[in-house]
């Protein structure tokens, strides 16, 4: 308050009163609202009506609950996952994670509002959509950028054993323990 303060001092001086500088530079309207004539002969109506809007608020935002699960989800994700030697289908594995979190982005694109007008109260979403929005597209740049990885390691791995097995098979056999060997 100080800098406003001091640059209309002089006009204060010359149109208004003194003026008081307040104990906190931030307002808090609970003492001029207590103070309103219509606080004071409506307090149960008003107190009511906040009440109810705070309770739609609340209602509203369980309806984030879903959409909350399903980023704590994304975020629990391990990746070696879909690489494991021991996955059975991993392409499908691999297609339908992809399909998944494309799916869950268009979700999050979908049922996450910037903002949100509900009765009185208007929410501002915008924070937490930007930071649960991009997670399904960054897991699907972290797979892609994976996968590939360790496809080029396991077909080096199967040429290095397929070389081993072409010298092996290769070499002159004089008798049938060579041979099976």
């Amino acid at each position: 308050m100080s800098p406003y303060a001091d640059a209309l001092e002089d006009w204060d001086d010359i149109v208004g009163d003194k003026w008081d500088e307040p104990d906190s530079p931030k307002l808090d309207p609970k003492d001029w609202i207590q103070a309103h004539p219509i606080y004071t002969d409506h307090q149960e109506t008003i107190r009511t009506i906040l009440e109810d809007a705070f309770d739609k608020l609340r209602k509203f935002i369980t309806n984030f609950q879903p959409l909350f699960e399903i980023y704590w989800r994304n975020k629990q994700f391990d990746i070696e996952i879909l690489v494991n030697e021991q996955l059975r289908n991993p392409t499908d594995g691999l297609n339908n994670t992809i399909n998944l979190f494309n799916y869950y982005h268009e979700l999050f694109n979908q049922k996450l509002p910037t903002t949100a007008d509900i009765g009185l109260i208007q929410l501002d979403s915008k924070s937490t959509r930007k930071k649960i929005q991009p997670t399904p597209k960054d897991i699907i740049k972290k797979i892609e950028g994976r996968v590939p990885q360790v496809l080029r390691e396991r077909i080096e791995e199967g040429k290095k054993w397929l070389t081993q097995q072409y010298a092996d098979l290769s070499k002159p056999v004089t008798n049938v323990e060579e041979y099976v060997e």
